[in-house]
């Protein structure tokens, strides 16, 4: 019983809460929040940036031999149809 009657005194004795100021608070600490979240994940996009680059170059390089490969292979077909053409 005696909680309640300290806990009854303090809500009498609290100041009325201003909504305004802590709608503004909840507005402030959003974007304190939403900031550091963004800078987070910048910070984790260059850093892992350069890793997934050097993975990735093989599988470049592989598609670029394989696309001069197929345009070296059209090539000599339209180079020997040329030739038997002019025979």
């Amino acid at each position: 019983m005696f909680a309640f009657q300290t806990l009854l005194s303090k809500i009498q004795l609290a100041k009325p809460t201003d909504f305004g100021d802590l709608f503004n608070d909840s507005i402030v600490l959003f974007k304190k929040v939403w900031f550091q979240g963004l800078l987070l994940q910048l910070l984790s996009i260059l850093i892992m940036m350069p890793f997934i680059i050097s993975f990735y170059i093989p599988y470049f390089r592989l598609a670029l031999e394989n696309y001069v490969g197929s345009l070296n292979q059209i090539l000599g077909l339209l180079s020997v149809s040329l030739t038997n053409s002019n025979t």
